[in-house]
C-alpha cells in the first residue's frame, strides 16, 4: 500500500479491506530510518483469493488520500525470513559489512550515518560508490551488521527504498 496518511494505524488498514481476511500479524506499517511512518504498508492476506479481492480497492480513498495497491511476489513474512536467513548464508555469520542499493543520488556519508542511527558503524566504515546510489557500510561487529540488515532492509532514505546485502 502506498499513499497512506502518516497517522494510519494497523486497525485502519484492516478496516480499508472490509470482508477481506488478513493473515494474523499480516499488517506491517513502513517506517523511515528515524522511525516515522513512511506512508506505505505491507498487508499479507489469508488466501490468494483475499489478495485478489483486495486489489479491487486499488486507488480507493482512505480519508482524503487515495491509496495505491501493489501485488508482492512474496508475503512480507517470507521477505523477513529470507533477510534473516541470508544474514549468515555464505559468510559463516562473520560478515561485518553491508552493501546499500537505491540511495538518493546526492547521498552523503552523513545521510548514511543518519540511516544507521542507533547501530555501531565502524570509524571510517562508510564508503559511497563506486556507482551513484550505492555504498558500503562496515559495522563494529558481525552481530551489529546482521541486526541492521534485518531491521533496516527496505526502509527509506529520503524518498528512496533502500536494499541491503552482505558485501
Amino acid at each position: 500500500m502506498r499513499g497512506l496518511p502518516y497517522s494510519t494505524t494497523e486497525q485502519e488498514i484492516a478496516d480499508f479491506f472490509p470482508g477481506i481476511k488478513i493473515a494474523s500479524g499480516g499488517v506491517s506499517i513502513g517506517r523511515d530510518a528515524s522511525g516515522r511512518a513512511s506512508g506505505e504498508a505491507h498487508v499479507e492476506f489469508a488466501t490468494d483469493q483475499d489478495a485478489q479481492s483486495a486489489m479491487l480497492l486499488n486507488r480507493q480513498q482512505m480519508g482524503s488520500r487515495y491509496i495505491e495497491l501493489f501485488r508482492m511476489r512474496q508475503p512480507p513474512s517470507a521477505v523477513r525470513k529470507e533477510v534473516t536467513s541470508t544474514a549468515t548464508e555464505g559468510t559463516g555469520g562473520s560478515s561485518d559489512s553491508l552493501r546499500l542499493r537505491g540511495m538518493p543520488f546526492k547521498s552523503t556519508e552523513a545521510d548514511v550515518q543518519t540511516f544507521f542511527k542507533g547501530y555501531s558503524v565502524a570509524s571510517g566504515g562508510i564508503t559511497l560508490g563506486p556507482r551513484v546510489g550505492q555504498g558500503t557500510v562496515r559495522f563494529a561487529s558481525a552481530e551489529e551488521c546482521r541486526r541492521a540488515l534485518v531491521n533496516l532492509n527496505g526502509h527509506h532514505m529520503g524518498n528512496r527504498y533502500i536494499e541491503l546485502f552482505f558485501s
